[in-house]
């Protein structure tokens, strides 16, 4: 594909993809990262991680980014082609409405477990958004788990909760 890896300094390595020509600027983007591994293989293993991350549409480049504009974005790129429309239905609703508005402002390099932690939390004491009867109240141990599954897509941020 459209990656290099290019040796530094002891046991540092820099990364180098392609991300393809930016229609805006008419320039050719790309993204670098540095790795420090001992032996090349890890680095070998980081940027087949990296191509595929950026194949299946999920944003390499989190610093320029929210959460809740990456999941808009992995839901377009990547859920329409790869799920099947009640899955898309399903995750489309856990985001808009359970996910983004808590953690969708929050710029996706700074997310992290804690703000996990603190959703998955106020989801279960206060979570529920159906009806007037039950606005308000938590919503079930297995629900937060189903919103779990969307959240780990970040795979920096995959955290064992249950």
């Amino acid at each position: 594909m459209r990656g290099s890896i290019r040796k530094q300094s002891g046991d540092s390595w820099r990364i180098t993809i392609s991300l393809g020509k930016n229609p805006t600027t008419n320039k050719y983007d790309k993204y670098q990262e540095t790795v420090q591994a001992k032996k090349k293989g890890e680095v070998d293993k980081r940027l087949t991680e990296l191509i595929s991350q950026f194949e299946k549409g999920i944003v390499i480049n989190p610093e320029k980014i929210t959460f809740g504009e990456y999941l808009d974005k992995w839901l377009t790129d990547y859920g329409r082609s790869n799920l099947s429309d009640r899955t898309l239905y399903d995750y489309t609703y856990i985001v808009n409405y359970h996910i983004k508005p808590d953690l969708g402002r929050i710029p996706l390099s700074k997310l992290s477990p804690a703000h996990l932690r603190e959703l998955y939390g106020k989801l279960l004491k206060e979570g529920r958004k159906d009806n007037k009867k039950t606005a308000g109240k938590g919503i079930s141990t297995s629900y937060v788990k189903k919103i779990h599954v969307i959240i780990p897509l970040v795979h920096h941020v995959t955290l064992k909760l249950f």
